[in-house]
């Protein structure tokens, strides 16, 4: 499947998804999803649910989901206490490059409702996205 999220480099984004029990005592089906080419990343959901937030529309679930993830990756990248953090290098490592930074408008609306220090680094991790 192929969807367009706000904010990635080169969209279409290509998404592979199934189906499956990820809960071991879960009757419950799950449906796991990735970006294909991002290896070690998964994400998943019942698939109850996205049927019943997007009426089994799973591309718009998936496109909400990945400007979602979009937004709070970039939080990471613009709060420096992360930076030396093990699942932020690993994060870091999987989706450095993949979308564009903050617009001016999501940066200032993440400035106002952030809790953490936002910081515009001036060393940034590497070379930051």
């Amino acid at each position: 499947m192929e969807v367009s999220p706000f904010g990635w480099i080169g969209n279409p984004i290509k998404v592979e998804y199934g189906l499956a029990f990820v809960h071991i005592y879960d009757p419950q089906t799950s449906v796991c999803m990735r970006v294909k080419g991002i290896p070690g990343h998964v994400w998943s959901a019942y698939e109850h649910v996205i049927n019943i937030e997007s009426k089994g529309n799973y591309a718009e679930y998936f496109t909400r989901l990945l400007e979602n993830f979009r937004i709070e990756f970039l939080g990471w990248v613009h709060t420096k206490i992360y930076w030396d953090l093990e699942w932020f290098k690993e994060y870091y490592g999987l989706f450095k490059g993949k979308f564009y930074d903050f617009s001016p408008d999501e940066e200032q609306e993440f400035r106002e409702s952030n809790t953490v220090q936002f910081q515009i680094p001036t060393d940034p991790p590497d070379d930051r996205l």
